[in-house]
């Protein structure tokens, strides 16, 4: 190894700045603001759970904690109605039942019993 050429040092240069602005661009933006619950929905009843997400995550369909089945899918509110996401609808099928609380399975369009007042789950 013989001397450093002048067109290695300016390539070790230009990638300590290219790492150093990589770092700060990553650090200095806006923060993200996750969601620290999240709202569940029995598919088989209707029943509406909030779920504290803020220290941990979820496997969804989740376990519902009085049967211990998986028959809990995220749900939203929307244009006045509770509905299931895209990979909640997808989910249906993996879930045994009837879905009595689905009326509408193509646009997981669900029918929430408690509303006002969702179940808190405990982990």
């Amino acid at each position: 190894m013989g001397s450093v050429k002048p067109w290695q040092v300016l390539l070790f240069v230009a990638a300590i700045a290219s790492l150093a602005y990589a770092a700060w661009n990553a650090l200095s933006g806006e923060k993200v603001e996750l969601a620290q619950t999240i709202n569940l929905v029995d598919v088989h009843t209707g029943e509406l759970f909030e779920v504290d997400v803020s220290r941990r995550g979820m496997v969804i369909p989740a376990k519902h904690p009085e049967t211990g089945e998986r028959t809990l899918l995220g749900v939203r509110l929307e244009d006045g109605e509770w509905r299931l996401n895209a990979k909640g609808i997808e989910s249906l099928k993996q879930i045994r039942g009837s879905h009595d609380a689905v009326g509408n399975k193509g646009a997981g369009v669900v029918n929430v019993i408690n509303p006002e007042s969702p179940t808190l789950y405990q982990r």
